[in-house]
């Protein structure tokens, strides 16, 4: 029996973060939420992850911020892992984290046993489509599920009808997987790293050119030509043949798919009782993160302000089909949102397979109705060091003869012209330019400067 959706609720934003560094970009920048693994038992191990004390002091800061920290235990272990697993689960416990994510039955198990009173979310790697595998996995004591990616928004939207007791956590943003739910086995059978137990190489994401061409004389009964089989190589080792990919002169990402932007959706998001908003990016810089969450914390407030001024005729409904969002949400501009993901992107942003019946590239749309030119970043705001000074780190190389912008939260980009500052090095003397991986020192009197912000070209 479908059961009424509770009244609108404001999603949390849920941000990545592969290292302390980026735990606190996440929190300056808005997140509701960050996840993060340790040392082990997490799906990116070959990220920094935070020890036992950086988590607790991680933790003591998002407590201050009114934010949560969730800790992936999401790999799937081997037998021969799990002994360790209980001591992990208390450790974690004990510097305080707000929820695990888990998604292997034995290491839920286990949590439950060893670690009672913090939730457990499961994983999009559990795969999980349907609302009675949600029934299922409320009473094995889960409070939140990540639905898998390969849902539309009709599929979501039918679940939480059927199940709404249950909080719903989507994939928002970020890299797409070709396996089902990212149980993919090409690390593993290329590498001898498996995916599934965080040491994903991304061999899709690989690039790849033809070794040889042979043709068969037959033809392909869809084309005009004979049929052509290409043998190609990866990059990495160019004398060995691997499979087949459409002929080209250079090397081909022919894996990769479009990443998922979601971010014009947030009112159909708010409308349909999702929970949380997950943006994928733990191996991706601190730069990523800064952009990436203060673009959907944004859209995710005015897109409240929107649904609850104007309701349901403008913030989305039915509009091909029960469940699907408005195709031209005219109240809610995307634009600035999408210009900033932009900046980060390294492959086409689209719609994954959240719209039934279509695939939409939106970076591209975006291109195409503003010429879009990027923003490299040239620092991060550190400590202040005395009046009007603050410590920057420098990201890329900063000139004193242009102008930067500030990214202050909120989408706000205040320009630092060159008449209101000057640059000094590590050593306090006036410098026309510092560069990447460097430290200075910004001088200015300019008021909203602030630690932790990032800066970039203007």
């Amino acid at each position: 029996m479908t059961t009424s959706l509770p009244s609108f609720r404001m999603p949390e934003l849920l941000a990545p973060a592969g290292n302390y560094e980026k735990l606190q970009t996440a929190l300056f920048y808005g997140a509701d939420a960050v996840y993060l693994g340790g040392e082990t038992f997490n799906l990116r191990a070959s990220s920094d992850g935070l020890t036992l004390q950086e988590l607790a002091a991680g933790v003591a800061s998002a407590n201050a911020r009114g934010a949560k920290i969730y800790y992936t235990l999401n790999a799937l272990p081997l037998q021969r892992d799990m002994a360790a697993l209980p001591a992990a689960i208390e450790a974690a416990a004990a510097a305080g984290v707000h929820g695990f994510i888990i998604a292997d039955p034995g290491v839920l198990r286990l949590a439950r046993r060893y670690a009672p009173e913090v939730e457990v979310h499961l994983s999009t790697q559990v795969n999980t489509t349907n609302a009675e595998a949600l029934a299922f996995w409320a009473e094995q004591g889960v409070r939140r599920v990540n639905l898998a990616r390969e849902l539309s928004c009709r599929d979501i939207y039918a679940i939480r009808q059927a199940v709404p007791e249950m909080d719903l956590e989507v994939f928002v943003h970020g890299a797409m997987c070709l396996a089902v739910s990212g149980q993919c086995l090409l690390s593993a059978w290329l590498n001898k790293r498996p995916a599934n137990l965080g040491r994903c190489t991304h061999p899709c994401r690989f690039e790849y050119r033809p070794l040889s061409v042979h043709g068969a004389p037959g033809g392909c009964g869809t084309c005009s030509g004979p049929e052509t089989s290409l043998t190609v190589a990866e990059q990495t080792r160019p004398d060995s043949p691997l499979w087949t990919v459409h002929q080209g002169e250079t090397y081909s990402s022919f894996w990769a798919p479009l990443d998922l932007c979601l971010v014009r959706y947030m009112p159909w998001f708010i409308r349909t009782g999702v929970a949380s908003l997950k943006i994928e990016g733990r191996m991706k810089g601190a730069g990523y993160v800064a952009h990436v969450v203060d673009a959907y914390r944004t859209a995710l407030d005015r897109a409240w302000q929107l649904v609850n001024g104007a309701g349901k005729a403008v913030a989305g409904g039915a509009e091909g089909g029960e469940g699907s969002p408005v195709a031209a949400q005219t109240s809610f501009d995307v634009a600035p949102f999408m210009y900033e993901v932009m900046n980060t992107a390294t492959r086409p942003l689209g719609s994954g397979f959240f719209l039934p019946e279509e695939r939409r590239v939106f970076s591209e749309e975006a291109a195409a109705a503003r010429p879009f030119v990027p923003q490299p970043l040239v620092a991060k705001i550190g400590e202040p060091c005395g009046d009007a000074a603050w410590h920057v780190d420098l990201r890329g190389t900063w000139k004193t003869d242009a102008p930067v912008t500030l990214m202050l939260p909120g989408l706000r980009r205040p320009l630092l012209t060159p008449d209101i500052y000057t640059l000094e090095n590590h050593r306090g003397e006036r410098v026309d330019a510092l560069h990447s991986g460097t430290r200075g020192i910004l001088r200015t009197e300019f008021p909203h400067v602030a630690s932790g912000a990032f800066v970039r070209g203007a």
